[in-house]
């Protein structure tokens, strides 16, 4: 992942969500077709999945949304990636 510092570091998802309970809207993310989904969002800076979080709207209704994963926590858990394994 290329973080807005020019920074390439990878993170482990795998690891990420294998501990999640299986009622964690977290732990569908290790099906892989359900990561593959995965979209970036240009505003926000980071990684999301389209309607797999619901939020309550202000007439009281229950609606999807998407669900993203804060860019500084992705850069936390990531770690650096050698120039070697950089893809161009």
């Amino acid at each position: 992942m290329l973080f807005s510092n020019n920074e390439s570091r990878e993170i482990d998802f795998e690891n990420l969500f294998k501990t999640e309970k299986p009622e964690s809207v977290f732990h569908r993310l290790n099906n892989s077709e359900v990561f593959s989904k995965v979209k970036l969002d240009s505003e926000s800076k980071t990684i999301y999945w389209e309607g797999m979080a619901f939020y309550i709207d202000y007439d009281g209704k229950r609606k999807p949304g998407p669900l993203d994963i804060a860019p500084e926590f992705l850069y936390e858990i990531s770690k650096p990636v050698s120039s070697e394994k950089i893809y161009h």
